[in-house]
């Protein structure tokens, strides 16, 4: 499994996936805080939630991350766009283990706060904090 998510411009972002075949890139603008989405929806599979969504704001349109747990390890993640003309099929679905996921996402995380810190991510992002508290919890979860 890949993920990549970069800050490519003051307020905008894209996030690239990747497991086995299936891959997708999706941009997310600040008008969510899509990051802190997507970390708090993982960390809500962590915690025991069967299912959880996290958004990704366009303008125009939304990049709805969908969750569900497989069985006792596996989690199974689906990308849609809702926005004008979308026929709300998956542009994305695939499963991977959770831990899988969130060791991906944490890496991620770690590798975004070496290259800008804290306060240069919120600069670029410009609406919306790092999410150091999220990094945290997903630390702790992976931990036990």
């Amino acid at each position: 499994m890949k993920l990549r998510y970069d800050v490519t411009g003051t307020g905008w972002a894209d996030c690239a996936i990747e497991i086995g075949e299936a891959t997708a890139t999706v941009t997310a603008s600040y008008l969510s805080d899509a990051l802190d989405d997507l970390v708090g929806a993982v960390v809500a599979l962590l915690c025991g939630d069967e299912q959880s969504t996290a958004s990704f704001a366009g303008e125009p349109g939304e990049y709805r991350w969908e969750f569900a747990r497989k069985g006792p390890d596996g989690v199974i993640i689906r990308i849609r766009f809702l926005g004008a003309g979308s026929d709300n099929q998956p542009i994305f679905d695939a499963e991977t283990r959770l831990r899988t996921l969130a060791g991906a996402l944490l890496s991620e995380l770690q590798r975004l706060l070496r290259e800008y810190g804290a306060a240069g991510f919120k600069e670029r992002w410009v609406r919306h904090d790092f999410p150091e508290r999220r990094v945290d919890q997903l630390k702790e979860l992976l931990a036990r």
